[in-house]
């Protein structure tokens, strides 16, 4: 098993992951109809190397030659270039009239979310194929993530995860994360179909 930063190959493989994540959640923000569908976007997006969901923007545990696991992370020093290719990824699949409703969905996502400070580094994305569970992928991506967090000066680990997911939320607090804070549920979350979200954090240290 080992970690890397993935690649264009990667897309079809990381799209399900990713997906798998947080099925509601980027079903809401993505697809608009039988045609653009959040999974399809995934995929096209992620044979781009920028932006947000773009391939460079994550990471991927190796067994066996095979992709079982994928995490990615941002933090409040992202350059402009980088938000521009995530725009750019969008437009290009949805067009522009339909990019603007899916820029407005995800307008909401700031409801869910926090914004990360400057000593955080902010995961998501976090995935494992599920024949894989249990034999430490999701372990070894937090190590990773910890380890990058820690070059880039930044002393706490943070993510924001759906009130209703016991069994992630059981997961984060064992290895250390607490629960700092619980949105509520604004009118555009509602209308999205979108519940509470906590977000979590963990300090780290050298």
């Amino acid at each position: 098993m080992f970690i890397r930063r993935a690649k264009a190959d990667d897309a079809d493989t990381l799209a399900k992951l990713i997906y798998d994540s947080a099925p509601q959640l980027l079903s809401a923000f993505f697809t608009l109809n039988s045609t653009f569908q959040v999974r399809n976007f995934l995929r096209t997006s992620l044979v781009c190397r920028d932006g947000q969901y773009g391939y460079h923007n994550h990471w991927v545990v190796e067994q066996n030659c095979q992709v079982v696991g994928c995490v990615s992370a941002w933090h409040c020093e992202l350059s402009e270039s980088f938000h521009r290719a995530s725009l750019t990824s969008i437009s290009q699949f949805y067009g522009l009239e339909n990019a603007l409703l899916v820029l407005q969905n995800n307008h909401v996502l700031q409801d869910c979310t926090s914004q990360p400070k400057v000593n955080e580094w902010c995961i998501g994305h976090l995935s494992v194929a599920p024949q894989n569970k249990r034999q430490g992928v999701a372990s070894v991506l937090l190590e990773q993530m910890t380890c990058l967090a820690l070059e880039k000066n930044k002393s706490v680990i943070c993510l924001d995860v759906e009130a209703s997911n016991i069994q992630a939320i059981a997961f984060y607090t064992a290895l250390g994360f607490v629960i700092e804070s619980e949105t509520g549920v604004t009118l555009g979350m509602a209308k999205l179909g979108l519940g509470a979200h906590l977000h979590l954090s963990k300090a780290i240290s050298s």
